[in-house]
């Protein structure tokens, strides 16, 4: 397992060469990274909650399913 301070050196060394305007980040998991890259990139972030998967880690659906609708509309946004 990586350390706290190793896993935020490799969020320091990337490199992004396409511009967003907002991060959208899964509920499940997805939170931290996100907040890391905030800070980092300085962006809004977006919460979605889907699910693809059931409590012992076997496929629930054919495809992740959007468990509520959006919070924020994503038309027009760099993602």
């Amino acid at each position: 397992m990586k350390s706290l301070e190793e896993l935020l050196e490799r969020f320091r060394a990337m490199e992004f060469t396409d511009e967003f305007d907002t991060i959208v980040a899964v509920a499940n998991g997805g939170i931290i990274p996100a907040g890391i890259l905030n800070q980092r990139l300085g962006l809004d972030f977006q919460l979605i909650k889907i699910n693809l998967r059931d409590e012992q880690q076997k496929p629930r659906y054919d495809a992740p399913q959007l468990l509520e609708p959006l919070s924020f509309d994503p038309r027009g946004r760099r993602i």
